[in-house]
């Protein structure tokens, strides 16, 4: 019984010794002398995907190396419960010391999810020293005294830490799992390649001169920006704001979220994981602090920002569904604004609250420009504030002149290609919306591109994990554009209704649906209480793919959040 327990506790030991006691002071000495150095992993955008991929080998050839000891081998890890079979089969059977090769992939995984090299070159120099230094010259002599022959036979056919020999006796599975590992590498290698050549390619057939340019900005306007998060500001319009304030108008930039949810860009910037609900606050405090920092680098005044807090990734969640009913948080784990100096402090998660914020600073500072985000940007929330926008100006229809609406590109795919900073060249749509927005050019001088630089070093954040990204929006102009406003009509007003449009449209009344298919007219008739909506593609949709259609009724005597809000699915 004392024997039972005595090696249960040397197993509990070893899963602590394999888990926390070697990787933290490996990883805490790393940060440490990077925070010293100057330089850290280069920017690539596929650092998430090589994360997960190296962190989960890096689990599995830990947790295996771990299980085979205990289980084939009748011991653990900690010297004096060493194992009393040799072990030879399981991971054993591909390299003699899995478990260092599962810490260099989970030390990998972690070095790209920080973006840190430091950690990456110490933590694989100390793996190697200690297998250097003690796996050589002391483990594998007692092995060679205890096993004699059977070892040398093991260690003659079995590679040291790299299993690069395909042994006939691998496993079916194995071989798959480390071909499918090879073909990953090398294929988010390839995405980083393709997109500096893809967007060499779409900046060498595209002609930037053709583009209309927007108006410029007059003394006495009033100039709104609405940005989702702290940095949209910046990426779409910091040439505009910089116009805006040397022609003498007002401006007002108000952010909808405060983009506490990004935790990988907190881990990669304070090099700690946020755990707790309260860490996530912490992050949009930090935020809105460096939104602050970089507006005024562009001669924003602070009583000019206005920040109202609703939750970093729920906003279209808000828009769908929680209208009345307070949404709640998946991050910070609350239902109302948390930061005190927001614009209303503790209001409640609902699309009312953010509705009524909306209307009342567009009422109060009367804009004649607003610059919002894009419906066809990947972002939720980006596409959740053009649709509050939106119904805001309807709401206040009459009550106020109707201001010029300019929406923002920022998350589409893998543009703006090539990534990476190029004020040379010129920032155009992406291919799939060239023929269905009205894009217009807002070009910058010189001058300008530096300062948006500087404001965009500000956001320290969001540029240690994203910086490639995000300095690709440094270019010679910066571009806007809306979809047409289509009038639907009934069927009986349209009897040349055709349900089916040539293959490629390129008609300028067509509407986005995504992957390069484009809604070209819609018609609708009503018959009691059936609705029935008929839809005209440009090209035949396949029949695998799900086709999703929100409807949002409006009338100028109901208000909106007691209007009907229906989601159409179907194939």
């Amino acid at each position: 019984m004392r024997a039972l327990i005595k090696k249960r506790l040397a197993i509990v030991l070893g899963i602590i010794w394999q888990y926390l006691i070697i990787p933290i002071p490996i990883v805490w000495i790393s940060f440490y002398v990077e925070k010293k150095l100057p330089f850290g992993m280069p920017e690539m955008m596929a650092n998430l995907f090589f994360f997960a991929v190296f962190f989960s080998l890096g689990i599995f050839w830990t947790v295996r190396s771990f299980f085979d000891l205990t289980v084939k081998g009748e011991g653990t890890i900690i010297p004096h419960y060493s194992p009393k079979k040799l072990v030879h089969s399981g991971v054993y059977n591909y390299c003699r010391n899995p478990l260092y090769l599962g810490y260099i992939l989970l030390f990998a995984g972690f070095s790209f999810l920080f973006h840190s090299l430091t950690l990456l070159i110490f933590s694989v120099s100390c793996v190697l020293t200690f297998l250097r230094l003690y796996t050589v010259p002391v483990e594998e002599k007692a092995l060679l005294r205890r096993f004699g022959e059977t070892y040398l036979q093991y260690r003659k056919e079995t590679p040291f830490l790299l299993p690069l020999k395909m042994k006939k006796s691998w496993d079916k599975a194995t071989k798959i799992a480390h071909v499918i590992f090879l073909i990953t590498v090398l294929y988010l290698a390839a995405l980083e390649i393709y997109t500096v050549f893809w967007g060499m390619d779409t900046l060498k057939n595209n002609d930037f001169s053709e583009l209309p340019l927007v108006s410029p900005i007059q003394k006495g306007e009033n100039i709104l920006i609405l940005a989702p998060h702290p940095d949209d500001e910046t990426l779409a319009c910091a040439g505009i704001i910089q116009k805006a304030l040397e022609a003498g108008a007002s401006i007002k930039i108000v952010y909808l979220t405060s983009g506490e949810s990004n935790f990988l860009s907190f881990a990669s910037y304070k090099k700690k994981i946020a755990l707790a609900p309260s860490a996530y606050t912490t992050m949009g405090k930090m935020r809105m602090r460096e939104a602050m920092l970089a507006m005024q680098q562009l001669g924003i005044k602070k009583e000019d920002l206005i920040f109202l807090g609703y939750p970093d990734r729920g906003t279209l969640s808000i828009w769908q569904a929680f209208w009345q009913k307070p949404y709640t948080s998946i991050f910070n784990r609350v239902s109302y604004v948390p930061y005190p100096g927001a614009y209303h402090y503790k209001s409640p998660y609902t699309g009312e609250s953010i509705l009524k914020s909306l209307k009342e600073i567009i009422v109060n500072f009367k804009p004649t420009r607003i610059f919002v985000s894009h419906p066809a940007d990947k972002n939720s929330d980006h596409q959740a504030l053009y649709c509050f926008l939106r119904v805001a100006l309807l709401d206040l229809k009459g009550k106020i002149p109707q201001p010029l609406v300019y929406p923002y590109l920022t998350h589409y795919g893998l543009w703006p290609a090539p990534f990476h900073y190029h004020p040379e060249y010129p920032l155009l749509p992406p291919l799939s919306l060239q023929e269905v927005v009205e894009w217009k050019s807002s070009p910058l001088q010189e001058k300008e591109i530096q300062e948006k630089l500087l404001a965009l070093s500000f956001y320290k954040s969001q540029m240690s994990a994203r910086g490639a990204w995000l300095i690709s929006f440094v270019r010679k102009n910066e571009l806007f554009g809306d979809f047409p406003h289509n009038n639907f009509s009934k069927l009986e007003e349209n009897p040349h209704f055709k349900s089916r449009f040539p293959r490629r449209s390129k008609s300028k009344n067509q509407i986005a649906a995504g992957n390069n298919i484009h809604i070209g007219e819609i018609c609708y008739s009503i018959k009691g209480e059936n609705l029935k909506i008929d839809i005209s593609f440009s090209k035949r949709i396949e029949e695998w793919r799900e086709l999703s259609l929100f409807l949002y009724g409006y009338r100028e005597d109901t208000p909106f959040p007691n209007m009907p809000k229906i989601l159409l699915k179907t194939n």
